[in-house]
């Protein structure tokens, strides 16, 4: 069977695989490397699953085998504390031993958290947090070791030992994910409380910025500068085709965040906290820590004299980059999320979008993503309206489900819309919307192998990036990525060619409206 054939027919580990097999992965994970695990799995017990789902459950099932960044300052002051007795020390973390040269490796890069332990800068918690680790004397060793001996250790164990236990903190700067969450919580809440953020309708995907010069809509160039970022990310992702292409785009990206941020949407965290998470989850870490030092540097340096509102937020981001997890992304997302319900109430546009945002930037599984745009797509299908909100929910909804394989339901949800005289109308009048429709129904097609279809709604899709186009090149851009791939999967490749110029034509005008050279380093 070919590859692309064994891997369609590969049926994914389920829940109830999981459940199954939990006490064996348990038991093989503690000598076993997970690609180790991940092989044996597949091949002695049919479980084919992804390392990201295995480490989702590693989570769930609190598998800690390696020493986190969080974890390190316990881990020094306990070893500290106990070198003062001049005995041996082994460390122990969760039941295992932990490798304290690596310890040593972290600190060499982190001089200031060791600083921390030594000047006593670590402070005593109560009631214990949840990632807070005991201190306990282990047993003496029978064969010959008396109390206080040499064969004495230390070990630190999770959960708590019942022998009165030494509850430590991490330092103030490890204490970044609880300041980030209140930056967030107190930036969104003077943002509403205060009128800088105007709503005229909860059908409007525009919330205003109130400035001394008036209303300000921030919504759509960061909208473009979103999607724009998106595009250079997979252009990067295949650098020996695009790779020079996608550092162009790039650069056009970094060049127009000034005014991003000075349009102060409400959705920018979202962004933002979405393209950290892909560039991370690419390996790209180097690109997400220039991306929040960039925010961070215009945020302290507005020339009014003022720090930039959102300031706190992308200091802590940038802080804490290490430990932004998707469990932490996921709870800043649903912090934002819960004040958009509060101020703007649960059915605006805005709250509907928080919502959809703060589900796909956490670790829910594939089937919890999808039950949950089904109810907001069925909750809207049920209302007598039909307006903006119904297209964002039903565009998400049928992108989802392309991306899941499940072609024929995700271009029925778009065509409905589109054969429907009065709901295409409604369509027409939000033109970037329009785009985005007839280019997923255009995706499904060129999976499903239809590539005349695809590519004429391609062309169409095209067409209408260039009517709304202005200073938006983004879609445009988007349309010719995947025309040309279209094209050269016909075996068109002169015609591929005439598209993959324009396309580079385009990023040389965008390049040059920002004031940027081509080929600047």
């Amino acid at each position: 069977m070919p590859e692309t054939a064994a891997a369609a027919a590969r049926k994914w580990a389920a829940e109830d695989d999981w459940d199954r097999h939990k006490a064996t992965i348990t038991r093989l994970y503690e000598t076993m490397t997970l690609a180790e695990l991940k092989d044996h799995m597949e091949a002695n017990h049919g479980l084919s699953a992804t390392n990201k789902m295995y480490k989702t459950r590693f989570k769930r099932w609190g598998l800690w085998k390696y020493t986190r960044a969080a974890d390190i300052p316990q881990i020094l002051k306990a070893k500290t504390e106990r070198v003062a007795d001049h005995k041996p020390t082994d460390v122990f973390l969760n039941g295992k031993r932990v490798d304290l040269d690596k310890v040593e490796r972290y600190l060499r890069r982190r001089g200031s958290i060791r600083r921390q332990v030594e000047t006593g800068n670590l402070y005593v918690q109560s009631p214990p947090s949840s990632n807070s680790v005991a201190l306990r004397r282990r047993p003496p060793d029978r064969r010959g070791s008396t109390p206080g001996s040499p064969g004495s250790s230390v070990s630190l164990i999770s959960p708590i030992s019942p022998v009165s236990p030494v509850y430590l903190s991490p330092p103030p700067t490890l204490r970044i994910p609880e300041d980030t969450y209140r930056a967030i919580r107190d930036y969104y809440d003077g943002c509403f409380s205060g009128r800088r953020w105007v709503s005229v309708s909860p059908v409007d995907e525009r919330v205003f910025l109130s400035t001394e010069a008036g209303l300000k809509d921030g919504n759509k160039r960061l909208s473009e500068f979103h999607q724009r970022f998106k595009l250079a990310f997979r252009l990067l992702q295949a650098p020996a085709q695009t790779g020079p292409e996608g550092m162009k785009m790039t650069r056009v990206c970094f060049a127009e965040l000034p005014d991003v941020l000075a349009g102060e949407d409400p959705t920018m965290l979202y962004c933002i906290l979405d393209l950290v998470r892909r560039l991370r989850e690419a390996g790209m870490d180097f690109l997400a820590i220039q991306l929040l030092q960039y925010l961070d540097g215009l945020s302290a340096t507005r020339t009014d004299g003022q720090r930039h509102a959102m300031a706190n937020i992308w200091r802590n981001l940038l802080l804490g980059l290490e430990e932004l997890g998707p469990e932490q992304t996921r709870h800043c997302a649903q912090i934002a999320a819960s004040r958009f319900g509060a101020h703007l109430g649960e059915h605006h546009i805005k709250t509907l979008e928080a919502k959809m945002w703060s589900m796909f930037l956490s670790d829910s599984t594939v089937d919890e993503k999808e039950v949950h745009l089904r109810e907001l797509y069925d909750g809207l299908e049920a209302l007598p309206t039909f307006d903006y909100r119904n297209l964002v929910v039903t565009v998400d909804l049928a992108s989802f489900l392309r991306k899941q394989d499940k072609l024929d339901e995700a271009a029925a949800i778009v065509t409905r819309v589109l054969d429907d005289p009065c709901k295409e109308a409604v369509l027409r009048g939000f033109l970037p919307m329009a785009y985005n429709y007839i280019s997923v129904l255009g995706k499904i097609r060129a999976t499903q192998g239809r590539l005349v279809e695809a590519e004429a709604l391609y062309r169409d899709a095209i067409e209408i990036a260039k009517v709304a186009r202005d200073d938006d090149d983004s879609d445009l851009l988007d349309g010719l990525v995947f025309l040309e791939r279209c094209l050269r999967a016909q075996e068109r490749h002169q015609e591929a060619d005439q598209v993959l110029a324009e396309r580079e034509a385009v990023v040389r005008q965008s390049l040059e409206r920002v004031g940027e050279k081509e080929n600047a380093v």
